[in-house]
């Protein structure tokens, strides 16, 4: 019997990943017949953001102050190792880029105390730093209530595994460097998802134009600089409903705004006047 083949994709974030979880939850079933069963077992969809966040927080040797911890982090290890065991695919999958955050000994030892045999591909995906720092500052702002302007929010360490050969080496030395599956992201390149699909060795078919852009990939899209300057300003103040509200502003400025890829382009934090 050949050994089973587990796929982790460890993130970036900031790289896709919401589309990619998204487009795996929805297309299951057409994966899983092109060879690849994407885990059921914790997936956050349809509760939650799409991906497996909670199992890789399972794995971390203690929750970081900012990220909310799962109420059982052992049944959410006891789902994963059931489905592993009793699942007649030869191939799993996992998504999250929380992965990052996680010791690769302690994954790689709990997937081999289930399957002794199998093997292992990381899949990893590195953004331009500078477009990286834009869209984290971004998310931050809307999610985190960040106020700080960019130059203090870069100055503060506000965005973090930058260093991707430091980030992917003890994953390297856990896994191997020939199964480092390390690709670009390029939002002005190829489909992310056709790239992702092309990390898969699919034995079917790969599942073709289903991806469908929900409410989860909608939410992590980047939004402009007045509507994130406006953000920022609100954030100073506890608001009732926050992402309603955010909700109606981004649709009263969003046809009428400006991509955030001015941060670092115009010397300043105020909105650049010579930009219409």
């Amino acid at each position: 019997m050949s050994s089973k083949l587990i796929f982790l994709h460890i993130g970036r974030g900031k790289t896709g990943t919401t589309a990619i979880q998204e487009f795996c939850t929805r297309n299951r079933e057409m994966l899983r017949r092109a060879g690849v069963r994407y885990l059921e077992s914790g997936d956050g969809f349809p509760h939650g953001p799409s991906g497996h966040q909670s199992f890789a927080k399972s794995l971390l040797d203690g929750i970081p102050d900012w990220m909310q911890a799962p109420p059982d982090l052992d049944a959410i290890q006891g789902s994963v190792r059931e489905e592993l065991l009793n699942s007649p695919d030869d191939a799993f999958l996992i998504s999250s880029e929380n992965l990052t955050l996680v010791d690769p000994t302690a994954a790689k030892d709990f997937f081999a105390n289930i399957l002794p045999n199998a093997r292992f591909k990381i899949i990893f995906y590195a953004r331009s730093q500078d477009e990286l720092a834009e869209s984290q500052y971004n998310t931050n702002i809307r999610w985190l209530r960040v106020t700080a302007a960019f130059s203090d929010y870069l100055a503060s360490g506000g965005v973090n595994e930058l260093e991707y050969d430091a980030l992917l080496a003890p994953w390297e030395a856990a896994f191997g460097r020939e199964n480092i599956l390390a690709h670009v992201y390029d939002v002005r390149g190829r489909s992310v998802i056709d790239d992702f699909l092309s990390c898969l060795q699919l034995t079917g078919p790969a599942p073709q134009g289903l991806c469908t852009r929900g409410e989860a990939a909608t939410a992590n899209e980047s939004i402009g600089f007045r509507c994130l300057e406006v953000f920022r300003f609100l954030n100073s103040y506890d608001l009732a409903d926050r992402p309603k509200l955010y909700a109606s502003i981004h649709e009263l400025l969003g046809r009428h705004d400006t991509p955030c890829v001015i941060f670092l382009g115009s010397g300043s934090d105020t909105f650049p006047a010579a930009i219409s």
